[in-house]
């Protein structure tokens, strides 16, 4: 007969009774379980001297596997290690749920380990250890909770700790796949089982991918580049229509603000910003000459641009400006009041216009989270509040800078729809422009510049009044 390891009689009446087990074989959420194998995988791991695994019952969660372990002479264990070279030997449902550190195994009179007088170590009512520091703490803590079913999570509570087990272990990487877009291995958990620990540990959203600095609208031609500034948003889509009219010769690159992709700082200066580009479009042209075109606030990025790779020797063939002011008090002078948002044009830089607050203390954007919400592509939790500190970070650093003098020529692009007929933008960018400006005026608004019909109208004419 096929050896089960089931302690069983005959009876009377012929019939087959289960007595126990002749091992110590336990079943867990339909796994059969081997505590003995787990106790043995403990043993391997060099910090371990002695290890014990037992079964507690711990209510709603039903059958957890619990460990305790007695750490090797002079060694200090550490939970996370031990968890996650626990993880590299063992599958998922014989990982337990709780790991206990003691000074030394519980023993019977005839020296074997008393199982029985092991510490009861279910999970117990805590306060919440650290508030969220940032939008993806937020996020975790939300989810350790409801994976959990528990009121609240602290940045610094172990989900272990808090009563997690292998199996929520994997439904909770499947929760921050769906809310964060994020590939999390299995051990991830393991090793950092807490909120602080596991989010720096996680990659970038997958679907910030789209969101690199530089985005290659074209990157195919053996012309110069034409790299584009992004606008307030912090993206470049918008330039993409481009692609009809450029000559397929020239590759185009969109130039787009950080902290979409990775957590670094975000530049505290539009000045700092233009150095950050530049390294990018060096990294793709070495030398000059080079073409730069810029919409709204893009427009002051490349002007920048074009002064930095004038101190460092370079030629800027080409300086676009779409319907961009050198400074944010000129650019209010010259704008009526902002009608209705809609969102028939996403890529519009924003729905009102940036101003100071009524206190004076920076700058702010009304409607601000709806024009978020209108873009093409719909945002997490997490991405659109980096977007939104994106945007606001974009409006201080336009706020406060002090455009310095480029010793070149600008082509100028006016959208004259929601404008006064007096304004005069060339007059605006004389004193940091010292070149020839030539202007085009658009009958458009200032949303509507790169609209694919107007691109291609600025991009003709600018390509006839070259030399």
């Amino acid at each position: 007969m096929y050896r089960t390891g089931d302690l069983s009689r005959w009876d009377r009446n012929d019939r087959l009774e289960f007595l126990g087990r002749t091992d110590r074989q336990v079943k867990i959420r339909g796994y059969r379980v081997e505590p003995g194998e787990i106790e043995s995988a403990l043993l391997s791991l060099t910090c371990v001297r002695q290890a014990a695994v037992t079964v507690r019952e711990d209510g709603p969660a039903g059958r957890l596997l619990a460990a305790y372990v007695v750490g090797a002479p002079g060694v200090d264990i550490a939970e996370a290690r031990v968890r996650e070279e626990l993880a590299a030997l063992l599958p998922a449902h014989l990982l337990p749920a709780t790991l206990t550190v003691l000074d030394a195994l519980p023993l019977t009179a005839n020296g074997k380990v008393d199982r029985d007088a092991l510490p009861s170590v279910g999970p117990a009512p805590r306060t919440p250890s650290g508030e969220p520091r940032t939008a993806r703490e937020e996020i975790l803590c939300e989810l350790f909770a409801d994976v959990l079913g528990i009121p609240r999570a602290g940045i610094h509570d172990s989900f272990f700790a808090l009563g997690g087990h292998s199996l929520l272990v994997a439904r909770l990487v499947t929760e921050i796949r769906k809310r964060l877009h994020v590939d999390v291995p299995f051990r991830a958990l393991f090793a950092a089982p807490t909120v602080a620990e596991l989010a720096p540990r996680l990659g970038p959203s997958t679907q910030w991918e789209a969101f690199r600095t530089v985005l290659p609208i074209r990157a195919a031609g053996t012309d110069s580049p034409l790299f584009c500034v992004h606008p307030l948003t912090g993206l470049s889509w918008a330039y993409a229509p481009l692609t009809r009219h450029v000559p397929t010769t020239t590759p185009i690159y969109g130039l787009r603000a950080r902290g979409f992709h990775d957590s670094a700082p975000l530049p505290g200066s539009l000045r700092e910003m233009a150095a950050q580009y530049l390294r990018e479009m060096r990294r793709i042209q070495p030398s000059g000459p080079y073409h730069l075109l810029g919409w709204s606030l893009g427009g002051v990025i490349a002007q920048e641009i074009a002064v930095q790779l004038q101190e460092a020797g370079e030629h800027t063939a080409s300086l676009i400006l779409l319907d961009s002011f050198p400074s944010l008090e000129t650019e209010q002078q010259n704008r009526p009041p902002a009608g209705p948002h809609t969102a028939t044009n996403p890529a519009a830089p924003l729905p009102d216009e940036p101003s100071r607050d009524p206190a004076g203390n920076g700058f702010r954007l009304e409607n601000l989270d709806d024009y978020i919400r209108a873009n093409p592509v719909q945002l997490t939790d997490e991405e659109f509040a980096t977007a939104r500190r994106i945007i606001l970070n974009n409006g201080h650093l336009y706020l406060t800078h002090t455009p310095r003098r480029y010793d070149g020529d600008a082509y100028l692009v006016v959208a004259t729809a929601d404008k006064p007929a007096h304004v005069d933008p060339v007059e605006d960018w004389a004193p940091t422009i010292t070149g020839h400006i030539e202007e085009r005026r658009l009958d458009c608004g200032h949303h509507d510049v790169v609209l694919p019909e107007h691109l291609e109208r600025i991009w003709t004419t600018f390509q006839a009044q070259r030399p």
